[in-house]
């Protein structure tokens, strides 16, 4: 017994027609074509060749042995079937209505990232707009300049006034040690001598200030020889004597 390789009528009504004298052989050929050309189809497959070997019952009552047969015939397994489609085309309808909402939550997504390249241009216009303000801006006026310092004759004269000052307070020093009776003779000398000394380098800056305010017109050596004249001029106790002009 050969079962066709595809669903051709008239090749099985020719096949039942030859086997029914044998029902064992009947049975098992109506299993086959069962099995293989009318389970798992779909709905309406299922219903036209259910329709066509149902042509056939007389035989399928001889071959009642064949449980596919009868299941398919007379025990209502195209319903069965036909309803599981409908359950799995349910299934698939739930998917793809998942799958239409996350690509909705998708589009949503997309949307929110079209907005946020649109800010950043709109970021990058009002950067280059306050660019073009600023280089279109004039230039700032320059700093003032600072106020003028003392001028050389004002910082000489106040050099003045701070020599005037030590020297004043070196002599009055001096009077003080000079007539102190609690000294000894050597230490009044000792005194004495350096506070002479202090006022000895008092007297050449003011010598050598004097000559820079008022010799000018002198080289060098003529103001040397000048301010050693000057420093001539003062007595040991280093009061200043008259000068000849």
């Amino acid at each position: 017994m050969r079962l066709p390789q595809i669903w051709d009528e008239r090749q099985i009504s020719l096949d039942i027609q030859k086997h029914r004298g044998n029902p064992g052989v009947l049975s098992t050929y109506f299993d086959g074509v069962i099995t293989r050309f009318v389970t798992g189809q779909n709905a309406q497959t299922v219903e036209v060749r259910t329709k066509f070997l149902q042509s056939f019952n007389k035989y399928a009552e001889v071959a009642r042995e064949s449980y596919r047969w009868k299941r398919t015939i007379e025990g209502g397994r195209a319903t069965i079937e036909e309803d599981l489609a409908d359950l799995q085309a349910k299934v698939r309808l739930e998917k793809a209505k998942a799958e239409l909402d996350e690509v909705g939550g998708d589009h949503e997504l997309a949307e929110l990232q079209k907005e946020e390249k649109r800010l950043e241009v709109m970021v990058q216009i009002a950067r280059r707009k306050k660019e073009l303000e600023e280089i279109a801006k004039p230039d700032p006026s320059p700093p003032l300049p600072p106020p003028p310092g003392p001028t050389l004759a004002e910082t000489r004269a106040k050099q003045k006034v701070g020599l005037d000052a030590s020297e004043k307070q070196v002599r009055e020093e001096l009077r003080i040690v000079s007539a102190d009776p609690t000294l000894t003779e050597e230490q009044r000398r000792r005194k004495q001598n350096a506070l002479e000394e202090r006022l000895s380098e008092i007297h050449e800056q003011q010598v050598m200030l004097l000559c820079l305010m008022e010799c000018r017109s002198y080289s060098f050596n003529k103001s040397a020889q000048y301010a050693a004249q000057v420093h001539s001029r003062f007595a040991p106790d280093g009061s200043p004597i008259a000068m000849s002009p």
